[in-house]
């Protein structure tokens, strides 16, 4: 895929007017609510509810959700049960393990193919984690790259992608929902230290360490993602 088809499949939507794009979004919500409506998570919140509109829906919190604590237990179970295999990264690890023993348990709790789950930091407690649809994950996707094409690139259409430019990889992998987007964008960017590698180093500090070594070493960095604490490192 040429960089030309990069911007029109990935930035194409934001050549439309505001008023266009909220239009759009407005019947993509509606149509999201109708099918999350008739999900199993859906009937049990909204039970004796009539639901016209977004703002219908009840005001929950995460235990109001009674599949995602068996989902969290599933998935700790995995992670003491199956190691990780030689060379395989942590994407394929969780989808692995979330395809082969997890998503029977999601079926019919969300408005799409359940795909994959994302592991919260555990700020407000113990972490937990949430279950995304695929049509969820294509949107995460497409939202991420349009973020970077846009953000490396001085003009609309800039070729920033048609050569492997290095990215410094300080992201949280997966199940972290930070890290679900980096195996897809090593279609375009090498990561710098690579997925593979940083996938084995839990130590952020560490993973900064190699990541300045590889620096100089001569990698040069073009663009960088992370937290702001990181960076300014």
């Amino acid at each position: 895929m040429d960089s030309g088809q990069l911007w029109e499949k990935y930035c194409g939507f934001y050549r439309k007017s505001f008023e266009e794009q909220i239009e759009y979004n407005e019947k993509l919500l509606n149509r999201h609510l109708r099918s999350w409506m008739d999900t199993y998570t859906g009937k049990d919140l909204c039970r004796g509810k009539v639901v016209k509109g977004i703002g219908d829906l009840p005001i929950t919190e995460y235990g109001d959700y009674k599949i995602l604590g068996r989902v969290t237990e599933a998935i700790e179970h995995c992670e003491k049960k199956f190691l990780v295999k030689e060379n395989e990264t942590l994407h394929d690890y969780y989808m692995r393990i979330f395809g082969q023993h997890v998503r029977p348990l999601c079926e019919g709790y969300v408005p799409d193919e359940p795909y994959f789950c994302a592991k919260t930091t555990g700020t407000t407690g113990k972490p937990k984690y949430f279950v995304h649809g695929k049509g969820f994950y294509e949107t995460f996707i497409s939202s991420s790259m349009a973020l970077v094409l846009i953000a490396f690139s001085k003009d609309w259409g800039d070729n920033v992608l048609d050569d492997r430019v290095n990215a410094l990889n300080l992201i949280a992998p997966p199940p972290y929902i930070s890290g679900w987007a980096l195996k897809y964008w090593s279609n375009f960017l090498k990561f710098i230290p690579p997925i593979e590698v940083a996938d084995r180093i839990r130590d952020m500090g560490k993973k900064f360490y190699m990541a300045l070594k590889m620096i100089e070493d001569g990698n040069r960095i073009h663009m960088a993602g992370g937290s702001g604490s990181l960076l300014y490192m």
